[in-house]
């Protein structure tokens, strides 16, 4: 899952889906931070200065002590001039290695350097300064030495740092030191050596006895090389990577059992170690190698993906998956999530140098899935999954059958899917019928004759490859309703009355017959006839309707009947009903209404409002849902049309909404205002 945000929580769930929709998700436990599992690597030791000329410098340093968890990618190093405070890198790429010649610097400059590493988290923190070096010519040295007691002497001039001094006698004691010189004189001399005596030592030079072997090693993993080595005198041994010597460090070690065994030990192989690993032990007679290879074993990887396939059920499947790495490998398949061994009867693989080979000599629905392959050594692990199908008829749809909604001429039919779809995809179902009474379609008595419908009931599934077998219903149905007709409704009477028209209410019946309920069906009849009118054309789901046209003094007979799809209910009757029109009026109307009113603690307000209506309505005043009446505290004035309440000496709890409401028996109307009030003492609302 890419483009997550550093450091933001989240939380995944995984929700598989099918043509039928999405199943129910799988969701982590906790959430998830999105940040490296691991940290930069800690702060390297200060580099040291190997060799240096006029415009250069060599340097050498330790890895960290610690990688932070992921392997160290490289390191800058950087330099900084005496006359600068900025840190310079030397470097345009990554250093892969732990030295580095750093070029083009200033012609007999002084400088400091530093060093930075960096994994896949980020880069150190910088190293110390190392010892302020200063650049200058290189220059060849001389030697002198001293034959006790005469006074020292000048042997030889030359450029190195070793050298053998020639015509010495034996038995005499010699002292030695050495001065360097360049274009401009001699420098002072160094510290003379211990008194040497000068006579022959027995011995030879070392030999190895046991020469280090060489290793695959897997990554991350300890590899050790061990060499055994004799002479007299006893020898010392370096180890040396490609010709360069190897010191101690946070991934190198060297031992050294003080007798004859000299061991290197890399604590966590990385892919930089492969090469030669050199022992040299040496002692005053001389020197030997011996030279060992380090291999990385490398973890397996997949060459190319396994594409999905189908194949016709019966055909023999052969597969290739081939990979690379270093071997040995573990191999695991899986179907299903089920592993399946080499020696399975149905499922054959062989592994061999470069691939796996997976037979299945005759292909069936119970071989087709999901294959999962999985390889794996000690350095990493590599996988991939495919889809193997099955082409040809669908399986039985699944079961059971089941058939509800039974109706005089029909029924609802439901099924599910087959479990195998034959390898294509379902384009259809065929769903047929089979009268027991009287045989398939009136063609004599022939019960086993099934006519298509899309009645013992049978259903097959279907595919690009044809129809698979079918899935029968466990029992005959017949086809009739399943209940019965409701009981009449409970009758409430006429609820309201218009000019022209009464409103019939009534209730639900009490056993609706088993099934649901349609509605209802209203009639009525005029006294002298035996003629039903209908009031409503289909019928209607409310408990109530307003019969319309009826006439001032006729006399009416109502019946009201349940319906639903088994029938009709016996009528509940109202009946020798004599219609009087309602009086005829006008609901009240709000002329003018109420207006927000502020006052002071102790003062009166007035709210005044005009409110119409035939006949007159009667007037109630609130505050807030609490009834005014007339009193000392609250005047109440009826003048006709016109409405007053006088709210005297006033208090905190008098402000809040009034109201006034008038009513009728056409109706109600309301008008509101707001009282607001300040307190004298503070001046403040």
């Amino acid at each position: 899952v890419s483009g997550l945000v550093e450091n933001e929580r989240y939380k995944f769930r995984v929700l598989a889906e099918n043509q039928y929709g999405l199943s129910d998700p799988l969701e982590l436990p906790e959430p998830i931070v999105a940040k490296y599992q691991f940290s930069v690597p800690s702060q390297p030791d200060k580099p040291v200065v190997r060799d240096f000329d006029r415009t250069w410098a060599e340097l050498e340093w330790e890895p960290p002590a610690s990688n932070g968890g992921s392997k160290i990618l490289g390191y800058n190093l950087q330099y900084r001039d005496q006359h600068s405070h900025k840190w310079v890198t030397c470097n345009k790429f990554l250093i892969e290695s732990t030295h580095f010649k750093a070029q083009n610097l200033r012609d007999l400059g002084e400088y400091e350097f530093r060093v930075v590493a960096k994994n896949a988290a980020g880069w150190s923190k910088p190293s110390p300064p190392s010892d302020r070096v200063q650049l200058r010519q290189r220059c060849g040295s001389g030697t002198d030495r001293r034959a006790r007691p005469s006074n020292c002497m000048r042997s030889q001039s030359c450029p190195l740092t070793e050298f053998t001094v020639p015509g010495l006698r034996e038995y005499h004691d010699y002292e030695f030191r050495v001065i360097a010189l360049n274009a401009h004189g001699r420098g002072p001399p160094s510290l003379p050596t211990s008194p040497i005596k000068i006579q022959a030592t027995a011995g030879g030079r070392p030999t190895i006895v046991v020469k280090p072997e060489d290793v695959t090693c897997p990554y991350n993993k300890r590899a050790v090389f061990t060499c055994e080595a004799v002479g007299r005198p006893q020898p010392t041994a370096r180890w040396l990577r490609n010709g360069r010597e190897i010191p101690d460090g946070a991934r190198y070690r060297v031992e050294d059992n003080g007798e004859v065994q000299f061991k290197l030990i890399i604590k966590e192989v990385w892919d930089i170690d492969v090469g030669d690993y050199t022992c040299e032990v040496s002692n005053v007679f001389g020197t030997e190698t011996a030279t060992a290879v380090l291999n990385v074993q490398a973890p397996p990887v997949l060459e190319k993906q396994v594409p999905n396939a189908v194949h016709p059920e019966g055909d023999m499947v052969r597969i290739k998956i081939y990979f690379s790495g270093s071997p040995p490998f573990t191999h695991r398949l899986l179907l299903n999530g089920v592993e399946v061994s080499p020696d399975a009867p149905n499922i054959r693989w062989v592994d061999f140098d470069d691939h796996i080979l997976l037979t299945i000599p005759e292909l069936h629905a119970h071989e087709a899935g999901r294959y999962e392959y999985h390889i794996q050594n000690e350095s990493g692990e590599a996988s991939t999954a495919f889809w193997l199908n099955v082409s040809g008829l669908p399986s039985v749809p699944e079961g059971p059958l089941q058939i509800t909604d039974i109706g005089e001429h029909q029924a609802t039919v439901s099924w599910r899917p087959p479990a195998h779809d034959g390898g294509s995809r379902i384009t259809n179902y065929v769903l047929e019928k089979r009268d027991l009474g009287r045989g398939a379609a009136g063609l004599g008595e022939d019960q086993d004759t099934w006519v298509v419908v899309a009645s013992a009931v049978r259903e097959l599934a279907c595919n690009t490859n044809g129809q698979g077998p079918p899935l029968l219903s466990e029992k005959p149905i017949v086809a009739r309703l399943q209940f019965g007709v409701p009981s009449p409704p409970a009758l409430s009477g006429v609820v309201d009355v218009g000019s022209d028209y009464a409103v019939l209410s009534w209730q639900r019946p009490e056993r609706d017959g088993g099934g649901r309920l349609r509605g209802y069906m209203v009639e009525k009849k005029e006294e002298g006839t035996d003629y039903w009118q209908k009031c409503t054309q289909a019928p209607s789901p409310s408990t109530s309707l307003s019969v319309t046209n009826l006439i001032d003094g006729r006399k009416y007979s109502f019946r009201i009947i349940a319906v639903n799809d088994a029938g009709d209910s016996e009528p509940a009757l109202i009946e020798d009903y004599v219609f009087k029109p309602a009086a005829k009026g006008q609901a009240p109307e709000v002329i003018s209404a109420l207006r927000d009113q502020a006052g002071s603690t102790g003062g009166i307000v007035t709210f005044e409002c005009e409110i119409g209506g035939s006949p007159k309505p009667d007037i109630q005043w609130y505050r807030g849902s609490k009834e005014l009446v007339d009193t000392a505290k609250c005047t109440l004035i009826d003048k006709g049309n016109k409405q007053v309440c006088i709210v005297n000496n006033l208090h905190a709890e008098d402000e809040d909404e009034y109201t006034c409401r008038a009513t009728n028996q056409f109706g109600t109307r309301s008008t509101r205002a707001q009282l607001r009030l300040s307190i004298s003492n503070s001046g403040e609302e």
